[in-house]
C-alpha cells in the first residue's frame, strides 16, 4: 500500500509543469546566471551603469523596445502535493517566447522540462513537462532593469518509473502558473533574469483516496534573455538658424572680404553641418561663417543662402543680402531699324534696337510714338498702325541703364490706306451619302487637300465650314456641327491651325438629300464672312 501511495503522489508531482522551454544543464546555468550561485558574484555582470540612460532625443519615448524575447535557462519547481505526503525537489529547464505589442503588455508561451531522481528516498525517477500561454506585464522605464508579472494558463504532463517495485505511469492535467521576475539587461541583445518566481498550480485526480486533486506549487527560474525586434519610431526637432553678412555692401574693384555667418542651434543639441550658395561670386566655408567673393561680379544685389543639417532629416536655411556699387557711370549707346518703312493701315512693323552700355549696366526700354501704339517691351518691340489714317509716324526708344546714363533713337514709318477688302465666297462643297454620316471621305478628303494647300500659301487668309443637315435626321443640329467639325479636323492633320478655321451649322428642306454637305467658304485677308 505505501508503494501505491508513493506511486501516486509521484504521479501527481509529474504533473505540475514548469514554464516555456527546453532543458538546460542545472550545473553550468547555476554556475553563470542564478544570483544564488556561489560563483554568480564573479560571473561577469558589466560594470554598473548609469541609473538612467541618456535619452535618445530622436526616438519617440515608448517605442524603443524589444518586440520579441527569448528566455533560456535553469528552472526549479518545489511541489508540494499536501495532506501530509512527502514534498519533493524538482531541477530543469524552461524557455519561453515573449511577443510584446508595446513596451508594457506581450503575450507568453512558456515551456518547461524537470526532473526528480530520488522521491521520498525511494528510487523512483520523475518528470514534468508544462506547456503554458498566457498575458505578461513590464514595466519598461528606460533603465536596465526591467521587471514584470505575469499569468499563463496551459497544461501539464507528468510521468514516473520506479525501481524498486518496476511499475510506472504518466498524467495530463491543467496547470497554471501566476508571479513576476526582474531582468538586468546587459546591452540591446543579451539581459539576465535575475529571478522569475510563481505560484504553480496542477489539477490532476489520480482517482487514490486521500490524494489531493491539485496542488499548490513553487517555480523559480533565471537564465539569459535575448532581445530583437526593436522598431524604435524616429523623431527629430529641426535645426534654426539666422544669417548677417558684413559688410552690407562693397564698390567693384574695392577688393573688400565680405563675411557670412549664421546663428544656429539645435532642440536636440544635435552636431550641425553647413553648405552655402550665392546668386553671384564664390562662397565658401564648412561651419557657421564663410567667405563671399564677389570678384567680378555685376553692380546689383546679391544673396547667400546658408543649409543648416542636423543629419537626422532636420534643416534650416537663411539668406542674407549685400549690394556691389558700381563705378563711375557711362551712358548707353543705341541704334535702331524698322522692318519696313511703309505699311498699310492695319498691319505691324517690327522695330529692334542695338544697345549696349560700356559698364555692363542691364539696360531698360522705354517705346513711344506720336500715333498709333507701340507693342511689348526690351530691346524689341512691334508699331499697331490699326486705325490710323493715311501719313508719316515717327516711333521713338530710350535706353536707360538705371544709373542715369540715357541714350534715344528715332524712325519713321509711312502708313498708306488699306485697299477695299476682298469677299469671302464659297469655294467648294462636300456631300454626305448616308443619313447620320459625318465620315470625311475620299472625295471630301480631296477637296479639303485644295483648301488646305491655299491656306499655306495664302497665310493671311482663312475659312469657313459650314456644316449642314436634313431636318429627318436625328439630332440634326449635332449632326451638322460634327460635319464641320471632322473636316476642322482633317484640316489640322494637314497643318492647318483651327484658328483659321471657323465652324457653323445650318439646316435645310427636310428630305432634301442635298441638306447632308458641308460648305466651304473662302475668306481672303481683309474679308468677312
Amino acid at each position: 500500500m505505501k508503494v501505491v501511495l508513493r506511486s501516486c503522489t509521484v504521479l501527481a508531482l509529474c504533473c505540475c509543469a514548469l514554464s516555456l522551454g527546453f532543458a538546460q544543464s542545472k550545473t553550468d546555468v547555476n554556475k553563470t546566471l542564478l544570483p544564488s550561485s556561489s560563483s554568480s558574484s564573479s560571473a561577469a555582470a558589466p560594470d554598473p551603469a548609469p541609473a538612467k540612460k541618456a535619452k535618445d532625443p530622436h526616438v519617440k519615448p515608448g517605442s524603443d523596445f524589444p518586440h520579441e524575447e527569448l528566455f533560456l535557462g535553469y528552472s526549479y519547481l518545489h511541489f508540494a502535493p499536501g495532506a501530509g505526503l512527502p514534498q519533493a525537489d524538482f531541477n530543469g529547464g524552461s524557455a519561453s517566447f515573449a511577443y510584446n505589442f508595446n513596451r508594457y503588455f506581450g503575450l507568453v508561451g512558456d515551456f518547461g522540462g524537470y526532473h526528480a531522481g530520488d522521491y521520498d528516498g525511494d528510487a523512483i525517477n520523475a518528470n514534468i513537462f508544462s506547456y503554458l500561454f498566457g498575458p505578461r506585464i513590464s514595466y519598461r522605464n528606460n533603465t536596465r532593469w526591467t521587471p514584470f508579472a505575469q499569468i499563463l494558463l496551459g497544461g501539464a504532463h507528468g510521468n514516473y518509473s520506479s525501481l524498486s517495485s518496476s511499475t510506472s505511469g504518466s498524467s495530463n492535467g491543467f496547470a497554471m502558473a501566476a508571479g513576476g521576475g526582474l531582468d538586468l539587461g546587459l546591452n540591446r541583445r543579451f539581459a539576465i533574469r535575475l529571478f522569475q518566481v510563481e505560484y504553480f498550480l496542477t489539477k490532476f485526480n489520480p482517482d487514490i483516496s486521500g490524494i489531493p486533486t491539485h496542488q499548490n506549487d513553487i517555480r523559480a527560474s533565471s537564465g539569459l534573455v535575448i532581445r530583437w525586434g526593436y522598431k524604435p519610431v524616429a523623431i527629430n526637432q529641426p535645426p534654426t538658424a539666422a544669417c548677417s553678412v558684413n559688410p552690407t555692401s562693397v564698390t567693384i574693384g574695392s577688393n573688400t572680404v565680405v563675411t557670412f555667418s549664421v546663428n544656429a542651434s539645435d532642440p536636440d543639441d544635435d552636431s550641425l553641418t553647413y553648405s552655402y550658395t550665392a546668386t553671384g561670386g564664390n562662397i565658401s566655408g564648412s561651419g557657421p561663417n564663410a567667405r563671399w567673393d564677389l570678384a567680378g561680379q555685376n553692380p546689383g544685389n546679391y544673396n547667400a543662402t546658408a543649409q543648416v543639417n542636423d543629419g537626422h532629416g532636420g534643416a534650416a536655411s537663411c539668406s542674407a543680402g549685400i549690394r556691389v556699387e558700381p563705378k563711375p557711370n557711362q551712358p548707353p549707346t543705341i541704334t535702331c531699324s524698322a522692318d519696313h518703312s511703309s505699311v498699310f493701315a492695319g498691319e505691324r512693323v517690327h522695330l529692334t534696337t542695338n544697345a549696349s552700355d560700356p559698364d555692363g549696366d542691364p539696360l531698360t526700354y522705354t517705346w513711344r510714338a506720336n500715333a498709333g501704339q507701340v507693342v511689348g517691351s526690351g530691346a524689341a518691340a512691334d508699331f499697331d498702325t490699326t486705325g490710323l489714317a493715311p501719313g508719316t509716324y515717327n516711333i521713338s526708344v530710350r535706353v536707360d541703364d538705371g544709373r542715369g546714363g540715357a541714350a534715344d533713337c528715332s524712325m519713321t514709318v509711312e502708313v498708306k490706306a488699306v485697299p477695299p477688302p476682298p469677299q469671302a465666297s464659297k469655294i467648294n462643297e462636300c456631300l454626305f451619302g448616308k443619313p447620320l454620316s459625318t465620315r470625311i471621305d475620299n472625295v471630301c478628303k480631296r477637296i479639303l487637300d485644295d483648301v488646305a494647300l491655299r491656306l499655306q500659301n495664302e497665310p493671311r487668309a482663312t475659312s469657313v465650314i459650314i456644316g449642314y443637315s436634313d431636318p429627318k435626321e436625328r439630332k440634326p443640329e449635332k449632326v451638322a456641327g460634327d460635319r464641320a467639325a471632322n473636316a476642322v479636323k482633317y484640316l489640322g492633320e494637314k497643318g492647318i491651325d483651327a484658328s483659321r478655321v471657323t465652324t457653323r451649322t445650318g439646316s435645310g428642306q427636310a428630305g432634301a438629300t442635298n441638306n447632308r454637305r458641308i460648305d466651304v467658304i473662302w475668306v481672303p485677308e481683309g474679308a468677312t464672312y
